[in-house]
């Protein structure tokens, strides 16, 4: 019972769907939130992304190293099928029920760069992370990558991390 929609982000969009749902959680609409994502792999994907030279070309053969992010010989990823669901929940909500928290969500940004799929520029990402990080006073202890293994994206998302921390 309660709010259900998708989003559509590319590559953000389990992330997205998960900062909605903590939105909506911080403003009362919904003490619970299943949040994420999934994708089945349909054959026009890998067309797609193999045309943008995304795809990993040098390791397929062995796919325990294939997609290998920041790696001094990344060369894209592997494309295929998976899914994850995070339940949030508002903090007083789970502690009136006794729920073992595993971890808080504190900040969450949401940006575009709009420079190219598979190129960015890196001005989104610097922006983003300084929106999630926006009021924070605890020191983080997770960030979440994009970690393509592409070896422009690569740079250029350590680049912003590096601006930024």
């Amino acid at each position: 019972r309660g709010l259900s929609y998708s989003l559509s982000a590319a590559c953000a969009t389990s992330a997205h769907c998960i900062g909605a749902a903590a939105d909506l959680i911080r403003h009362g609409a919904q003490d619970v939130m299943f949040a994420g994502g999934g994708e089945e792999l349909h054959w026009t994907m890998s067309v797609m992304f193999d045309a943008m030279g995304a795809l990993s070309t040098g390791f397929n053969d062995r796919p325990a190293v294939a997609s290998r992010p920041y790696d001094a010989q990344r060369d894209g990823f592997v494309i295929g099928s998976g899914g994850g669901m995070l339940v949030l929940e508002d903090y007083d909500h789970a502690i009136a029920r006794g729920a073992r928290i595993h971890a808080e969500l504190l900040g969450y940004g949401v940006t575009s760069d709009g420079a190219d799929m598979v190129a960015p520029s890196g001005e989104g990402a610097v922006r983003c992370m300084h929106m999630a990080m926006q009021g924070l006073t605890q020191p983080i202890d997770y960030l979440n990558t994009h970690g393509t293994s592409t070896p422009l994206g690569d740079v250029t998302e350590l680049g912003a991390v590096r601006e930024v921390f």
